[in-house]
């Protein structure tokens, strides 16, 4: 008998845990035991992980953590401190990338803050924190000057000088003007004043002048003289001039008549064909997506993301997209507003077909763009920036400046890290490379695996987010 009983209990034992894991269970009757047992396993139940959290327990990793095969690693947005998850708060001009927090570009970390380099002037030079002139120059509030001798009577006018009022240049000298110095049109005057005088006395052209002067007076007097008077009195005929006959004007001719203009054909109007919808071509392959036949950028492009969600908007739905909110997201699909985009994702989409031929040189391995759609959930897309012909292997492409950058020092900030996730849930494959180039430097590779744990949360929060856009 008592053979019997334990045999019914192991039986219910195991039931009970398989029972638990559908999701809506009632596990408020297992213990706390019960529950942290399930975090022995690599991959823990949701629910269990939701219990724990309603209960405050830790269940031998810390709180603000999830449980990996070597031991635990803190959530995004919270660091290790000996056995605690503490959550991390960046300083000004700075924001956490996954475990850590970056400076924002144009700024240096030193120490636990985010300093602006200073700006170091034309001809000066750093010196540890500050900078100084070269030789020949003197600092002038941000900026360095020629360092010029001003003489006397003179003020500074950038990296020259000026003579003050009633002084002149001469040389490096500001020497004074003489009061009857005359300028230069006076000096004119005066020079053809002195033809006519010397010492204030009349020249021989002087003269000369005043006697043409008074011939050609008298000339014209005479000539005056000598003009005939003529005398008319009563007795003196007088001559009318002959009015000429008037011109015959020929009359005009009869305007010729213009026959009326035929009236123009009616044409009727053209018949209004209403525009075809868009078909977008869908590819039959034997895995869990769809592939779709249409350009990414084109307008049924833009129409087809409204409709799910992509892994660019992945970082939006957890909330780790310090650049766009959920609710800013959901607005923006539920009045189907496309973004425009701005001068850097102008710039990134131009560099993209040179980057991803640079990673094919690279790794050898063949991939092309393509937009997927998963057949149980429609609603999970995703616009690849490359994928083998044999959708065995992905690759994220970024041409940032500040992307390359955080790859340089092994960071992958948190809004990218959700959208890799978010192509490996779409594909089910374990990694995809994250491949960052930036002009004028040799392009950076990581190598991104599979996280479940958050693949887990991230599935829950966009299956919550498409329930609120229907």
């Amino acid at each position: 008998m008592k053979k019997i009983l334990l045999i019914l209990f192991f039986i219910f034992g195991l039931i009970n845990p398989i029972i638990a894991e559908i999701k809506g269970t009632d596990l408020s009757d297992n213990s706390d035991a019960s529950i942290c047992s399930w975090f022995e396993l690599t991959n823990v139940p949701e629910i269990y992980i939701d219990e724990a959290q309603k209960r405050n327990l830790s269940c031998g990793i810390p709180l603000n953590s999830y449980k990996t095969s070597n031991g635990w690693n803190c959530f995004p947005g919270y660091k290790k401190n000996n056995n605690n998850c503490l959550k991390i708060n960046p300083p000004t001009n700075a924001f956490v990338a996954g475990n850590d927090w970056v400076c924002k570009s144009g700024f240096n970390k030193i120490g636990n803050k985010c300093i602006k380099p200073k700006v170091i002037p034309q001809n000066a030079y750093k010196s540890g924190n500050t900078w100084f002139c070269n030789s020949g120059y003197k600092k002038s509030g941000n900026r360095c000057i020629k360092n010029t001798v001003i003489p006397m009577n003179s003020y500074r006018v950038g990296d020259s000088w000026n003579c003050k009022s009633g002084f002149r240049k001469s040389g490096s000298k500001c020497l004074r003007v003489i009061q009857n110095q005359q300028s230069s049109n006076n000096k004119h005057s005066y020079s053809l004043l002195s033809w006519f005088f010397n010492d204030n006395n009349p020249t021989l052209l002087f003269w000369l002048t005043g006697v043409f002067v008074v011939y050609l007076a008298r000339s014209k007097s005479s000539s005056k003289s000598r003009r005939k008077k003529i005398v008319i009195t009563n007795d003196t005929p007088r001559v009318y001039p002959i009015n000429p006959p008037k011109p015959v004007i020929p009359p005009k001719p009869p305007k010729p008549v213009i026959p009326p203009k035929p009236p123009k054909p009616v044409i009727p109007p053209k018949p209004v064909i209403p525009p075809k919808p868009p078909i977008i071509q869908k590819e039959k392959i034997g895995f869990g997506f769809e592939v779709l036949d249409f350009k990414q950028g084109s307008k049924e492009w833009l129409e087809w993301r409204h409709s799910g969600i992509g892994a660019s908007d992945a970082s939006s739905v957890m909330g780790v997209n310090q650049f766009q909110s959920t609710d800013d997201l959901l607005n923006q699909k539920k009045n189907k507003i496309n973004i425009d985009p701005t001068a850097k994702m102008r710039k990134g989409t131009k560099l993209e077909p040179k980057a991803r031929d640079l990673y094919i040189e690279f790794t050898g391995i063949e991939v092309i763009p393509l937009c997927l759609q998963d057949k149980e959930d429609p609603w999970i897309i995703a616009s690849m920036d490359g994928i083998s012909s044999d959708y065995g292997h992905i690759v994220e492409i970024k041409c940032g400046e500040s992307a390359y950058w955080h790859l340089t020092r092994g960071i992958v900030p948190d809004y990218y890290y959700a959208q890799l996730q978010h192509q490996m849930m779409i594909t089910g494959l374990n990694e995809v490379d994250y491949w960052c180039y930036w002009p004028g430097y040799e392009p950076k590779l990581k190598t991104v695996s599979r996280d479940q744990s958050y693949i887990n949360l991230l599935y829950k929060a966009e299956k919550e987010f498409i329930g609120k856009l229907e």
